[in-house]
Parts: structure tokens; C-alpha cells; sequence
């Protein structure tokens, strides 16, 4: 009986705590005497720029885990143009727990010497050593990145095609050569796409052939 009397006066006791710490209107006084985060840790991450997550690391260390801001925790994750999707858990005593799931690279490109890599969240990020170009599509000549965008996400409707892309080239406003993984030369207008992938497919595996022409509405011209 006197257990029972002494556990429920603990419980009373850390719910009225907590009640007043939650309530109390100086919460940034309070804060670093209770439940002081000391740890912070992140699921395994490969391209996520470790200088963000030092500055998150700096941001949450010595606060409170009732009163750390989430919602800043998460804005400055999300810089990172690597970061798709968070999750923040709190774990007492003094751990908060971050789970990111990471965009992938899809694309890159060259422009005045440096390397840019598009991901599969159409956000463009500088070159990271942890990246293999080899297993990318390499763009060229590449004028408006918005442009670029909108073929990419029309593209990617046609994964089976889309796998199979090892250069796409910018030859000027809806115009574009697909050079596939086999060598082959495709001529693309960014319309009719559709259509154009079916006709594609009837040729493609035919070991002969090294351009497929479809410039031209309704039409299909192979090499």
C-alpha cells in the first residue's frame, strides 16, 4: 500500500512539473535546468553536408528536451538540398533521435568549372565526393534549368526509358538528343512524349540501329 501511495505521488509530482515547465512564461531560463540535451543522433547519412548537421548539433546541445524548437531544428536541416524528408524524436533523459531520408542523385552537369548535381527532388547541389558520376546522366549545354526540369519530370513518367538515358543534350527551347546507355542517338521534341517513348520501344533493341529521328510529328526516322 505505502508503494502504491509513494508511486502515485511521484506520478502527481512529474505531471504537475511538467504542467509548470510547459506553462512558466520565462520557458528560456527553465529550459537548461531540466532534461538537458546532450545527445543528438543521426541515422546513417551520406550526403546530407556534415557542416549543417555541426551547426544543428550546436543549436540543440545544453537546451531542454520539453522546449527545443522543432520547427528551426527541421529549416535548418533543410538547407541541405539533400534532405526530402525528417523525422525528430525526443528520448529521455537527454537524447533527441533525427531520422532523414535523403534525395538521390538523378543528373549532373559542368558549368565555369565546377561540378552541379540534380537530384530527384529537382534541387541542384554542388559536387559531393560521395557521389559516382558514372551511374548519372550526364547533361549538356544546358542554358535554362527550368527548362531542364520540366523535360526530366515529363521523362521520368517513362521509367523504363528513363533508366536507360546516359546523356540528354539541350539542342535549344523543346529540343533535346537522348543518347541511351547502348549508344543509341534519340532526337526528342518535349511534346507528344507519349507517343514518341511507344515509337521508341518498337525500335530500340534492334542492335542496327543508331539514331531514331522524331523530330517530326507523326513521324519516325531510324539509321
Amino acid at each position: 500500500m505505502l508503494q502504491l501511495i509513494v508511486k502515485k505521488n511521484f506520478f502527481l509530482t512529474m505531471c504537475s512539473l511538467i504542467f509548470f515547465l510547459t506553462t512558466f512564461n520565462n520557458k528560456s531560463n527553465l529550459s537548461f535546468f531540466f532534461f538537458t540535451i546532450k545527445t543528438i543522433n543521426f541515422n546513417q547519412t551520406k550526403l546530407v553536408e556534415e557542416s549543417i548537421k555541426s551547426e544543428l548539433i550546436n543549436f540543440l546541445t545544453k537546451q531542454s528536451l520539453f522546449f527545443f524548437d522543432k520547427n528551426k531544428t527541421i529549416n535548418l536541416l533543410k538547407r541541405s538540398a539533400w534532405v526530402d524528408k525528417i523525422h525528430v524524436k525526443s528520448k529521455f533523459p537527454d537524447e533527441v533521435k533525427i531520422h532523414i531520408t535523403e534525395f538521390y542523385p538523378v543528373a549532373y552537369f559542368e558549368k565555369d568549372s565546377q561540378i552541379f548535381i540534380l537530384n530527384n527532388g529537382y534541387l541542384l547541389s554542388l559536387y559531393n565526393e560521395n557521389i559516382s558520376l558514372s551511374s548519372l546522366i550526364k547533361l549538356k549545354d544546358i542554358k535554362n534549368i527550368d527548362n531542364l526540369i520540366k523535360f526530366l519530370k515529363n521523362l521520368k513518367v517513362y521509367d523504363n526509358f528513363f533508366s536507360l538515358i546516359s546523356e540528354i543534350h539541350y539542342i535549344y527551347d523543346d529540343r533535346w538528343d537522348v543518347i541511351l546507355n547502348n549508344g543509341v542517338l534519340v532526337k526528342l521534341v518535349n511534346s507528344s512524349l507519349e507517343d514518341q517513348i511507344k515509337k521508341i520501344e518498337i525500335f530500340i533493341k534492334d542492335k542496327d540501329i543508331k539514331i531514331i529521328d522524331l523530330r517530326i510529328n507523326n513521324y519516325i526516322t531510324v539509321q
